[in-house]
């Protein structure tokens, strides 16, 4: 009996132990405050920074305030005081947060094992411990099953995940902590072991933290569920009103992209709405336009339009169509479109207007072109005329082509024997026969001259491209006059500019060019005459040498041909001349012309592209 009754006290005693210790675990409660001083938690920053700058999906963080999203998760934790994450669809962090010292304690540990060099490079290597965890296992888990997810944390306490639902799409997660920390040394060796933590720092943080009874925790998961929904609904709402505002804007560049004027008008002919085509042909802007009648802006401010179809529109509820002359003397195609709510009533008329001014001009322009049509036949038959000599003297440059290499080496070859031959016997001869020598004279003159036959042969048909450069006209010139064939009979006259001009030329092929000219134009007087060479400026960025004679001048039947191979008004040449000094100034995209008057003389005018650089520097 003695031994029965000892052992009722020990029990009461143990009992009421057990008791005070579940109740001091609840003290808590009676002195929390609704705003926590806690200033432990303003201070923390994780060492791997700011996540959410990885953000990459941005749909929850971009649609909602981050203030807002902060206090959401906050007053989902705040009966718990662990941790909460909110995750996009994809795992980019939207925000997260570690309140207990326990949950920061083990996550920073986490970090700094898993040996990354910055954050980027820890989202993915797989061996950052809490968020593999938290990521993984819970929240993705959650938007995969599109369920809740309650598993247990490496940290030694549970995650609780919370899909989150925008309509029927899921589009992030959110998680939090619960439960209390391990005490038994155990857990908590395990726990040392693996995040490389002392199981000092483990037991300290542990008993910090307050033990919340079950319902606070089932309090909690309700809170995250409603965060969860709430942010779901947020992002939905932002999403329909970022919508909305794009379809808005592309119906308004839509109707601004339209270049026809278009308006939507009350019964008072007030303009509700106005693109901005119809504004610019007013010079306003569509807002200034707003609540003002439309005939202000086009028409006469104090009344509508003669003929309006927008009130006939109104009046017989149809589409209208009429042509309007404004005051200003434009010309407009107008259409009145009725437009109906789901109801059958009117609200309003689309005003579509263009202006057919220019469309009307062309069409008068066209009349005069049609009256005109026999003229522009007779230049247009004259452009295929021309074509078409274009045409032939191509064709009678290919079958000379085709010819000349065979021919210059036949005829070369028996002229240089000739050649010799006379060399030789005038060598033999000496002097002493005045006749004979004078006959090989003669023949030395006209070899020279078949040679001559030969070498503008193969500058018609084998000339290159131009290899230009920056070159003095005045200084080619000079040395052209300056040259021994010239006769003496002949007078030079020049005039030149004060300054150097320099064309990009190739200066060789232009020697040839206007070699052939000058000599044109010495044959031309018969050795006696007046030679004048201008050098100066032309329209367009060119340069002008323009090389006159004296002469009888050019038939002007025969101004279209001179320029044609084999042509020749003169008993002597086989009019070659002209035509190279043509082709080589075409090459260098210039232009060759005469002007003639019989018995007056002959100007022929070069045309050249200037050398912009060098006349930068001059």
């Amino acid at each position: 009996m003695k031994k029965r009754g000892s052992r009722k006290p020990v029990r009461q005693f143990r009992a009421e132990k057990n008791a005070k210790r579940k109740l001091k675990k609840l003290e808590w409660l009676l002195a929390k405050s609704v705003s926590p001083q806690d200033s432990e938690k303003e201070a923390y920053v994780p060492p791997y920074g700011d996540a959410t700058e990885l953000n990459n999906c941005r749909l929850i963080m971009d649609s909602m305030c981050k203030d807002t999203l902060k206090r959401i998760c906050e007053d989902t934790i705040d009966l718990l005081d662990t941790s909460v994450a909110v995750y996009e669809v994809n795992g980019d962090y939207a925000f997260g947060m570690f309140s207990s010292s326990w949950c920061r304690l083990l996550d920073t540990a986490s970090w700094r094992l898993c040996g990354a060099r910055d954050l980027e490079a820890a989202l993915v290597c797989g061996r950052w411990l809490c968020h593999e965890n938290c990521w993984n296992d819970s929240a993705k888990a959650a938007i995969l099953s599109r369920n809740p997810t309650d598993i247990e944390c490496v940290g030694g306490i549970r995650l609780y995940g919370v899909p989150i639902c925008a309509g029927d799409e899921v589009i992030g997660a959110i998680n939090m902590g619960y439960k209390d920390p391990p005490s038994d040394m155990a857990t908590l060796s395990k726990l040392a072991e693996r995040f490389d933590i002392p199981i000092e720092k483990l037991r300290e943080s542990q008993k910090k933290y307050a033990s919340r009874p079950p319902y606070i925790i089932a309090l909690a998961k309700k809170r995250l569920q409603t965060a969860a929904k709430l942010i779901g609904e947020i992002v939905e709402r932002k999403r329909g009103e970022r919508a909305l505002r794009e379809g808005e804007a592309q119906k308004q560049a839509i109707f601004d992209g339209i270049t026809t004027n278009i308006a939507f008008v009350n019964e008072k002919l007030e303009i509700i709405w106005v693109n901005k085509t119809a504004a610019a042909s007013v010079g306003r802007s569509p807002d200034k336009m707003i609540g003002h009648p439309c005939h202000e802006f086009w028409a006469d401010p104090e009344k509508p339009c003669d003929n309006c179809p927008t009130l006939k529109a109104f009046q017989t509820r149809q589409s209208e169509h009429v042509t309007i002359v404004t005051p200003d003397g434009r010309i407009w195609d107008e259409k009145g479109e009725p437009v109906f709510d789901s109801a059958g009533n009117l609200i309003g008329v689309v005003e579509i207007a263009q202006d057919i001014t220019a469309r009307k001009r062309a069409e008068d322009q066209l009349k005069l072109y049609s009256e005109r049509l026999e003229e522009m036949v007779a230049e247009r038959t004259l452009e295929l005329e021309r074509a078409q000599q274009d045409l032939l003297l191509k064709e009678r440059l290919a079958v000379l082509g085709n010819l000349s290499g065979s021919i210059s080496h036949e005829l070369r070859n028996p002229l240089g024997v000739i050649d010799t031959s006379v060399y030789f016997l005038k060598m033999k001869i000496g002097d002493t026969d005045e006749k004979v020598y004078g006959h090989l004279e003669r023949i030395s003159v006209n070899i020279n001259k078949a040679n001559g036959i030969i070498e503008s042969l193969l500058n018609l048909t084998r000339m290159e491209k131009p290899k230009t450069r920056p070159y003095g006209l005045v200084i080619l010139a000079d040395n052209m006059l300056q040259s021994k064939s010239i006769p003496r009979t002949i007078r030079i006259e020049t005039i030149y500019p004060e300054k150097e001009i320099f064309a990009e030329i190739d200066d060789q092929q232009i020697r040839i060019a206007l070699k052939n000219i000058i000599r044109n134009a010495i044959q031309a007087m018969d050795g006696v005459g007046t030679l004048s060479v201008e050098i100066r400026l032309a329209e367009a960025c060119g340069a002008a040498i323009v090389i006159s004679d004296t002469g009888s001048g050019i038939g002007h039947e025969d101004e279209e041909k001179i320029f044609l191979p084999l042509f020749s008004t003169k008993t002597h040449g086989i009019g070659f001349g002209l035509s190279i000094a043509k082709m080589v100034i075409e090459k260098h995209d210039g232009e060759l012309t005469v002007a003639s008057a019989p018995g007056g003389g002959a100007a022929f005018t070069v045309l050249l592209p200037l050398a912009w650089k060098e006349e930068r520097k001059k």
